[in-house]
């Protein structure tokens, strides 16, 4: 099951529920991270994939998973082209999330990355759905 949080001044979106029977998951852009710094807000998780750095264009998501007996949060650095909305699949306990042209898969009982793909594509890629024998991603194609 999927939601979303809507700001009431602009109606943008702000942040991605999913839940399921073992938890439940926020996800939302970290606009005060910076790669590198020593400043940040903590996290338990630091995962950056791509091993982006602080010159490099980057989004921070915040990913908070509660798994009603502890609560696991996230930062996980992906593609600055990477959008928040219908941006993750919640199966059992596996979070799929897209980062514009990349998927990382976390284990949501302790957050650690177990799968991280990345694919060419020639356009921005929006939203990750699941479909019975896998999952289909919404993109748009640049010529």
């Amino acid at each position: 099951m999927a939601d979303w949080n809507l700001c009431e001044a602009d109606n943008r979106v702000e942040n991605m529920i999913l839940q399921n029977d073992i938890c439940n998951v926020n996800i939302s852009i970290d606009t005060t991270y910076t790669v590198e710094s020593t400043d940040n807000k903590p996290y338990d998780l630091v995962i950056n994939p791509k091993h982006l750095r602080h010159s490099d264009m980057y989004k921070v998501f915040a990913v908070q998973i509660n798994l009603y007996s502890k609560t696991i949060s996230i930062a996980l650095i992906g593609d600055f082209y990477s959008y928040d909305k219908d941006c993750a699949v919640l199966e059992d306990k596996i979070l799929t999330i897209l980062l514009n042209d990349a998927i990382v898969q976390l284990k949501i009982n302790d957050g650690t990355m177990i799968n991280f793909k990345e694919f060419d594509c020639s356009g921005c890629n929006y939203g990750i759905y699941r479909l019975q024998n896998g999952y289909i991603v919404y993109l748009q194609l640049n010529n």
